[in-house]
């Protein structure tokens, strides 16, 4: 960190986004960069000394720490357990060499004649839909521009330093359901997990690692598999050409499921609800199957010890105590409602021993 310097791009300055901020914005956007390390441009100023050092009020820092991050000149990262990380945003955009617009031009000719793949496709089962195609929530513009003009981030540390740990969900135990043609499941209480890391999901749909670190660090494993589902959708309709940049304007503007892909996982937790439910009335059929066989295994075992006048003693005691209706038809000990009494008056008797 370098208490002297902080750089504000003429650009910046010169900008709509500038024009819109007001003085507390600007004060805290000057302490923020004030406070920013010069090797991986985040900071990790409190609340407290944004404000002190300002001279602003803790609400007034919060309002400001929005408006900037909604006009795209400030990243956030909230890690459970730490502090609130900040970066400024430069914009500034790169002067290319002559080597640098050969390159750029060569790599534009090779897209546009390069049709774009898609890692993983959901198949028509899981999104079928009408020919109109109607979407009823936004869903995003198509985005064309270049992903890293639109992350607007070269810096390859891009993102503030974290413990790498495995986000797969594959140790969640809750009973789910795969969603067709996506690393992706949904559980019975409509909640989606993804059977792979979620960082490698992001990779394959062409986010980079370091927009993939932001992602993760900023929203949750369910929400961006929500924008992925999506994407997926609209890129299968023919009507996204930047996935990347799709993903993370959703997340930043907080898109809804789309209704046909939100009717089709409704589709996918029903028929899993009832997959359920089948499998607990079959194990509870299992059960009670189980608990009549051993009870009558008791009982056998209990009559073939009884000696012969005992039995007939038991019997007898058992023809009095039973409407006739139920033992009329066969008053032998063969009866189950008869061997059942004889059981339990022989328990009583021992009992009474």
């Amino acid at each position: 960190m370098d208490p002297y310097f902080f750089r504000v791009e003429h650009d910046l300055v010169k900008s709509e986004a500038f024009k819109q901020l007001n003085g507390s914005a600007i004060k805290v956007y000057l302490v923020i960069g004030l406070y920013s390390d010069f090797g991986t441009g985040w900071a990790f100023p409190s609340i407290r000394t944004i404000a002190k050092q300002g001279g602003l009020s803790r609400q007034t820092v919060l309002t400001a720490v929005e408006e900037l991050v909604n006009l795209g000149l400030l990243a956030t990262s909230k890690s459970p357990g730490k502090s609130t990380a900040y970066r400024i945003l430069h914009n500034t955009p790169v002067r290319p060499s002559a080597k640098d617009k050969t390159a750029k031009s060569n790599q534009t000719k090779n897209l546009s004649t390069t049709p774009p793949t898609v890692p993983y496709i959901l198949e028509d089962s899981l999104l079928g839909v009408s020919n109109s195609g109607t979407v009823g929530v936004p869903s995003g513009p198509n985005i064309e521009m270049d992903e890293a003009q639109f992350w607007a981030e070269t810096d390859p540390e891009f993102g503030p330093k974290q413990d790498n740990k495995n986000d797969s969900q594959n140790n969640d135990n809750s009973p789910s359901v795969e969603i067709p043609g996506t690393p992706f499941r949904i559980t019975a209480d409509g909640r989606l997990v993804s059977v792979l890391n979620m960082a490698e999901v992001l990779i394959r749909h062409g986010v980079t690692a370091e927009s993939t670190r932001y992602l993760l660090d900023r929203y949750s494993r369910e929400s961006i598999i929500k924008a992925i589902l999506n994407m997926i959708y609209l890129q299968k309709q023919g009507r996204l050409q930047n996935a990347p940049g799709y993903i993370r304007t959703a997340m930043e503007k907080n898109y809804e499921i789309l209704p046909q892909v939100a009717s089709k996982l409704e589709q996918r937790r029903k028929e899993l609800t009832k997959q359920i439910t089948q499998t607990q009335q079959r194990e509870k059929k299992v059960l009670e199957n189980e608990q009549l066989a051993a009870e009558e295994a008791s009982i056998n075992l209990l009559i073939d010890n009884l000696k012969r006048d005992e039995l007939e003693k038991l019997v007898r005691q058992a023809l009095k105590s039973l409407p006739d209706i139920l033992i009329k038809r066969n008053p032998s000990i063969t009866n189950p409602l008869i061997r059942a009494r004889v059981y339990e008056l022989a328990n009583k008797t021992h009992e009474s021993n």
